[in-house]
């Protein structure tokens, strides 16, 4: 061992408690790295097992007062394996007890059964009835932010029409995971609603 090898020793053990710091910083750095990767590989997976489970569409379309026939034409493209057309318009809610403005959206289900793609899951209450023209689904962010539930009224002006609307249930949607108003940047589940009804009803209105 040489003189200089010897001196670099005696310098690194006088500089120890030092050394000792840095190394536990930079392993408490690695572990929180590998921790990060860990719960980023979960998010991931958990994401895409929801969008698979509820059939989460890849693309969407957005198109005013397109003809139905064009769906019969967009579903023989090369690389479409589903396709489904649905009914969508802005609305406003008023509230008993509630004075501040409330916008939001309503979109169209099949009548009286679940989309093909974008599949709500129902945490409280049951899908509209086929045959009902005021039953909707409301968001749950929506739901929590004013205590609905099921069997409630529910007053909209929908398109500029005014509709008296009861819930028959409350669903998640994996389309609205975040559900914010378009423009915000930060969601406000009291002032911003999601509504789901029957394609009938919702296209009359």
């Amino acid at each position: 061992m040489t003189t200089l090898q010897r001196k670099l020793l005696r310098n690194l053990w006088s500089m120890k408690g030092q050394g000792s710091a840095i190394a536990l910083v930079i392993a408490i750095g690695v572990a929180m790295y590998v921790m990060a990767l860990g719960t980023m590989d979960t998010l991931r997976a958990t994401q895409h097992s929801v969008y698979r489970q509820y059939h989460f569409a890849d693309v969407f379309a957005p198109l005013k007062r397109a003809p139905e026939a064009l769906v019969e034409h967009l579903a023989e493209l090369d690389g479409v394996a589903g396709l489904e057309t649905q009914v969508r318009a802005p609305l406003t809610i008023q509230l008993a007890g509630f004075n501040d403005p409330v916008t939001g959206l309503a979109l169209s289900i099949p009548d009286g059964r679940q989309s093909t793609l974008n599949q709500l899951h129902l945490t409280a209450g049951s899908l509209p009835d086929a045959l009902a023209s005021n039953q909707i689904l409301v968001s749950e962010a929506f739901a929590e932010a004013h205590g609905l539930q099921p069997g409630e009224q529910l007053a909209a002006v929908i398109n500029g029409r005014f509709r008296q609307l009861r819930i028959s249930g409350v669903a998640l949607s994996p389309e609205f995971i975040y559900q914010i108003r378009p423009g915000d940047l930060f969601p406000d589940y009291a002032r911003y609603a999601v509504i789901w009804m029957n394609r009938s009803a919702l296209a009359a209105a």
